[in-house]
């Protein structure tokens, strides 16, 4: 058990980074924060796990087995971002492969993601997770899954999932995807041809490029005419819902 005082220390410092985009793409590590999330982590995913942060030597003493760092309160305020106040867990990033076409032989859906938006990432991974996508693409546009919005908003299932690293948006075939978009005709009317299914979304607000919207494969969720469209997450719920339906 270490006590760390000093903003300058280089641990803090190192940690403190993780909360930041352009850090955490170099770093090896990210933060898990919320303490059903950290204690999930710690029982199914030991192999990941490199440190407890606490806030207090009561809270460190739960953890008898971890390696723990004990952090003076504004130090650790300043890492809980969420404010959780609870145990924060330094992971090691899993590995994310290369995306290769082969895995699209498996039966179920393939979810291809541009999101940039942490929040709305995470919470499409949850969502991914709860309905038991079988691959998630992360393409290019994509930010990091290990950002601590995304890490957060995901409910702890993020290294539970399948996940690649893929090609830019741009460089994908429209005629290859089923793709949801606002000008596509009706989810509830669509009409599977294979068990393998590629699901593109776009960008909350401008949603996917001009290229895809010309498709026969887009699909749309009919919404109330008062509400100009959902969150990437809702919709993104709801048409992996329906299309497992379809499976």
């Amino acid at each position: 058990m270490e006590k760390i005082e000093s903003a300058k220390n280089k641990k803090f410092q190192y940690w403190n980074s993780l909360r930041e985009a352009k850090s955490l793409k170099k770093a090896d590590h990210f933060i898990v924060s919320g303490l059903s999330w950290v204690n999930e982590n710690l029982s199914k995913h030991k192999d990941l796990v490199d440190c407890l942060i606490c806030v207090s030597e009561s809270q460190a003493i739960q953890y008898p087995e971890q390696k723990v760092f004990i952090l003076e309160k504004s130090l650790f305020h300043e890492l809980d971002e969420f404010g959780t106040k609870s145990p924060l867990l330094i992971m090691k990033k899993k590995n994310i492969p290369e995306f290769k076409e082969d895995i699209l032989k498996q039966d179920g859906i393939h979810l291809f993601l541009p999101l940039g938006d942490p929040s709305n990432l995470g919470a499409v991974l949850r969502s991914a997770a709860a309905f038991d996508v079988k691959n998630i693409i992360l393409l290019k546009e994509a930010c990091s899954v290990f950002h601590p919005k995304c890490v957060r908003s995901s409910a702890g299932n993020l290294l539970d999932l399948k996940l690649y690293q893929g090609p830019s948006i741009e460089d994908l075939s429209a005629e290859d995807f089923y793709i949801l978009d606002a000008g596509g005709k009706n989810l509830s009317d669509l009409k599977l041809e294979n068990k393998s299914i590629k699901l593109l979304l776009g960008e909350e607000g401008p949603g996917v490029p001009q290229k895809f919207r010309s498709s026969k494969n887009c699909v749309r969720i009919p919404i109330s005419d008062s509400v100009e469209s959902l969150n990437a997450g809702v919709a993104a719920s709801i048409a992996i819902y329906e299309i497992n339906k379809k499976l």
